[in-house]
């Protein structure tokens, strides 16, 4: 099958005062439960988008995925608790179960031409189906919201559910998948470039290509649009163009879907002979650099899912590779052949790697996780993991066994961690007059709690934000750092003894330089694709 996409670029202390925590447990346990599930596990939270599309279905969520996992295409609104109230290894379980049930249902199929929700056939035949779309393959690409190419552009009478304009590879008959390349002289964020860095092209070990893509979806395209912030002239790079607009996306019980504001940053390789289909998924995709369409076969290597809920203002950041990308930290593998990764490689790494900011001599093409010299020849990445993965191993063997039972190829991708932010008075009180909600989630706090949340305790990374005064409050990052070999490779800093470290995680970079997190303004305006005449 061939489908149309348009791809875009990749790239503390303890927690509240005791009684705080008890404050919070028992509002949680006598907060009235939002109507979520109902004798079949689901329900809809809006109603259908058009007159032939179903609304998204919800449930309600897991309480740390234990028992047997079964896949479900219904979206959890919220996690089953709020995760601030525990410690940070225990809350994050609840993160990573929420983070896992948000991938089910993100890549269940999606009902045809009807755009964010899953197909209403069997959960039987849904589950025999790995070619369809995703669900979050059929979300909003930027260009189809803005258009900073024309002055006039105001898109106050388009849709969601409108359907795809084909854009200049789109063909006439049938839809395109695309991963485009900006071809314009502004060289900060291309198509095929990671995060902020304009020539860290990543390719595979056979020397090709990694496409990126992001995605929002509903409530986010209505949130924008009905607040004119997508017409040309009422942005910049870092959002509205007028300062005086705060930018709030809408959590699930705000938003128009039910699910709070969804992003979704993909990461695919191409395929080749070589390579065993059956371990990915797979799309065809045309990709456009500027000037040329190719027709490739593309499979999903990375996927970064973000989402804002009640439960955690500043979005919660899970992110998923494929098995296949990297060995372990510190591991020479398994003996497999790695989508980035050579053994020879890290056999016959030179001694002086600490010392490369770049590969610059043949001699250094096999020291990892460096910025690629753009000539030819040195293409070829070779990446490591530099931070034990921080999800929980027994949940992702639960999910990846109900993946294998279906024969689906998500069986062989992790969660690498999910990050939340847990806010922390620091020495300002506990903060009082919380605002709880059903499901275990709170809303909007206030007071120091509020406070806590405008600033990290330990911001990192080469944009990080500045580091809060003594005795103010700020949020912890859990966990602190995090990254995706497929898709921040080369965020990574060098120690004064040599040693790489990975210091910069989703959360801090997109709090850094995006509004409310998010960074598509600067995608819309670095990334433009027009439109078919």
């Amino acid at each position: 099958m061939i489908r149309r996409l348009i791809m875009t670029n990749g790239t503390g202390a303890a927690g509240f005062a005791t009684v705080l925590m008890a404050a919070l447990a028992v509002a949680t346990s006598l907060a009235p439960q939002p109507a979520l599930a109902d004798q079949a596990g689901e329900t809809a939270a809006r109603a259908a988008p058009a007159a032939q599309c179903g609304p998204v279905p919800i449930r309600r969520p897991s309480k740390l995925c234990t028992g047997k996992v079964n896949l479900k295409r219904a979206i959890p609104a919220d996690m089953a608790e709020n995760p601030v109230q525990y410690s940070d290894g225990f809350g994050s379980r609840w993160v990573d179960c929420f983070a896992w049930e948000s991938f089910v249902a993100l890549n269940w199929p999606a009902q045809k031409q009807c755009r964010g929700t899953p197909s209403t056939k069997s959960r039987k035949k849904s589950l025999k189906d790995w070619t369809s779309n995703r669900v979050w393959e059929t979300y909003t690409e930027p260009y189809e919201l803005f258009q900073v190419g024309e002055d006039d552009w105001n898109p106050k009478k388009l849709s969601f559910d409108d359907k795809r304009d084909i854009g200049e590879c789109g063909g006439e008959e049938i839809e395109k998948n695309i991963l485009r390349r900006n071809s314009s002289s502004f060289q900060l964020f291309y198509e095929d470039s990671q995060a902020f860095l304009d020539t860290s092209i990543l390719t595979d070990q056979r020397g090709n290509t990694v496409w990126y893509e992001v995605l929002f979806n509903r409530d986010q395209y209505d949130y924008i649009q009905e607040n004119g912030l997508a017409k040309t002239g009422a942005y910049t790079y870092s959002g509205p163009l007028d300062s005086d607009i705060v930018v709030d996306f809408p959590t699930q019980k705000t938003g128009t879907s039910g699910t709070g504001s969804i992003e979704i940053k993909a990461a695919w390789r191409l395929m080749t002979d070589d390579d065993k289909l059956n371990r990915y998924f797979t799309q065809t995709a045309i990709t456009f650099d500027g000037e040329n369409c190719d027709e490739v076969t593309v499979g999903l290597v990375g996927l970064h899912i973000a989402r804002k809920v009640d439960s955690s203002p500043k979005w919660v950041w899970a992110t998923f590779e494929h098995v296949d990308n990297v060995p372990p930290a510190d591991s020479k593998g398994d003996g497999r052949d790695y989508n980035f990764f050579s053994k020879q490689c890290y056999k016959d790494a030179p001694a002086d790697c600490s010392r490369q900011v770049a590969i610059i001599d043949i001699d250094n093409i096999c020291c990892p996780n460096l910025l690629p010299d753009p000539e030819p020849g040195f293409e070829i990445n070779q990446v490591t993991r530099l931070v034990p993965i921080d999800a929980s191993n027994d949940m992702g063997r639960k999910f990846r066994k109900a993946y294998k039972k279906a024969g689906s190829p998500f069986r062989h991708f992790r969660l690498i961690g999910a990050q939340w932010a847990k806010p922390n008075t620091a020495g300002g009180g506990p903060a009082t007059g919380i605002s709880t909600g059903g499901a275990g989630s709170f809303a909007h706090p206030v007071a120091a709690l509020a406070k806590a949340y405008d600033r990290p305790c330990n911001p990192s990374g080469p944009w990080s934000v500045p580091a809060p005064h003594a005795g103010q409050p700020c949020y912890d990052q859990v966990p602190p750092v995090l990254r995706n070999t497929s898709m921040e490779t080369m965020n990574v800093q060098t120690d004064a003894k040599g040693v790489q470290r990975s210091v910069d995680s989703c959360m801090n970079c997109h709090w850094a330089g995006g509004v409310d997190g998010s960074y598509i303004w600067l995608d819309a305006m670095l990334n433009s694709y027009d439109l078919s005449e």
